[in-house]
């Protein structure tokens, strides 16, 4: 009876049809590759018909900063030494009818007034009179009335010293200047010569602008 049922049982296994293979799948087809992105035109730096002004490299606080700073560097580069220089201060002209030997004496009264920085109102006298000049110390300055000048001496607690400075009343044709004549040998000779001519014409406005105040018009 066993025998039977593995008998039938292996019939049954026979009968049964095989089971059809899975067909293998398809293989994908590769992706397409991705076109090369074109590369963006370059933009343009500048507009067309604008042009472009480079900044400046300095701005006006640089610029002062700078010339400060040089300035300083001049004097303390400045060595003593040697220095002379000569310079002319325009105080008027005179009119036909003027008298020049008139004009010359009141110039020269004012000068003995303003002698040097720092000592208006202070004679100078034939025999000398000490004016202490700002920021620098003590002269001696002594008037010649004869050829009209005056002459200032710079003194041991000058900054300056030893130098000397000599400033006349000078008429050449019709006008009257103030000549200032200095000579030394001690510090800062290049900025003595540099700053000559702005010291003196300041100075020698206020002869000026005392005389007319008197009733004289310099302004000529």
């Amino acid at each position: 009876m066993l025998g039977r049922y593995v008998v039938s049982a292996a019939r049954l296994v026979a009968a049964r049809p095989a089971a059809a293979a899975r067909p293998a799948a398809a293989a994908r087809p590769a992706a397409a590759a991705r076109p090369a992105v074109a590369a963006r035109p370059a933009v343009a730096t500048a507009r067309p018909g604008v042009v472009r002004v480079p900044r400046r490299p300095f701005s006006t606080f640089k610029v002062v900063g700078l010339a400060a700073t040089v300035a300083v560097a001049g004097v303390i580069l400045d060595r003593p030494g040697y220095h002379y220089y000569k310079v002319k201060t325009l105080i008027c002209s005179i009119d036909p009818d003027d008298n020049p030997e008139h004009l010359v004496e009141l110039v020269y009264q004012e000068l003995i007034r303003y002698a040097a920085p720092g000592g208006k109102g202070i004679r100078s006298t034939e025999k000398g009179t000490r004016v202490k000049v700002t920021f620098l110390g003590d002269v001696i300055s002594t008037a010649n009335p004869i050829d009209k000048s005056i002459t200032n001496q710079t003194q041991e607690n000058h900054l300056l010293h030893n130098g000397k400075v000599t400033r006349k009343v000078v008429l050449e044709g019709n006008r009257i200047y103030i000549e200032t004549i200095g000579e030394g040998n001690g510090a800062f000779p290049r900025i003595n010569k540099i700053l000559a001519k702005p010291l003196w014409d300041y100075i020698a406005s206020d002869i000026k602008e005392n005389l007319n105040k008197k009733g004289y018009n310099l302004n000529k």
